[in-house]
């Protein structure tokens, strides 16, 4: 899967190289027969984002009860430009990030951080118009992840564990050891690709898709992972 992922998104590179405008001056890459002019200019960036994250068991089609859990973020990113040739930028980020479940039975709530680092093509389709195509790493950091739990007739989370005392409310920090047997990592290492929209220069919509390399959580011997889909809007400055 990782694999394939690097070959689309060089494909795309490949592919969109020759279809570069000539809608800036700032730097140019001259050959014997042509020349490609593309804004070389960085940026700085600024963006909110909403996540919908999916906890599955890892075992392939098979999941547990949860629905999507909602996920909000606030983050600040910078382009720069690798290449003397091609519109080539390495974006670091970093967001600050808070996900919840809610319903009648039980409500988790985490607090993060996320660190990434995306290499993006910068397409200039035309003068205030760009698609920027990206792939990444990120790790992330969890500073909280709180359950709290209502017992009712046969309920029961992630485990085989049933509560006697109907209505009684449980809190639980799912990343400490806890008698329902239920772990999340503090830190999850994944990746991401996805697409940026940038209208006149400064502001963009982004559409990714991501996951992690290992299981994010174990409960009676069940692992979990959690793919996310991530919408964002924002501005470059």
């Amino acid at each position: 899967m990782k694999k394939l992922l690097v070959v689309a998104f060089l494909c795309v590179l490949n592919s969109t190289a020759s279809a570069q405008f000539t809608s800036s001056k700032k730097s140019t890459n001259t050959s014997n027969s042509s020349s490609i002019s593309f804004n070389s200019d960085g940026w700085d960036k600024i963006y909110i984002q909403y996540n919908l994250l999916s906890l599955k068991t890892a075992t392939r089609n098979s999941t547990n009860s949860f629905k999507d859990i909602a996920g909000i973020a606030i983050g600040y990113g910078k382009g720069i430009n690798i290449s003397q040739s091609a519109p080539i930028f390495i974006e670091p980020n970093a967001s600050l990030n808070y996900e919840w479940y809610d319903d009648d039975s039980y409500d988790i709530k985490i607090i993060s951080a996320k660190a990434l680092v995306n290499l993006v093509y910068k397409w200039d389709v035309s003068p205030r118009a760009s698609i920027m195509p990206y792939i990444g790493l990120h790790a992330k950091y969890n500073f909280s992840a709180k359950l709290k739990y209502e017992a009712g007739d046969g309920n029961r989370f992630f485990s085989d564990h049933y509560y006697d005392n109907d209505g009684a409310t449980y809190e639980y920090n799912l990343l400490e050891e806890n008698d329902i047997d239920v772990r999340m990592k503090h830190i999850w290492i994944g990746w991401q690709f996805g697409a940026q929209l940038l209208f006149n220069q400064k502001f963009f919509l982004n559409i990714g898709y991501g996951n992690e390399f290992s299981t994010i959580m174990e409960a009676d011997y069940t692992k979990y992972n959690c793919p996310t889909l991530s919408f964002t809007a924002g501005c470059h400055f």
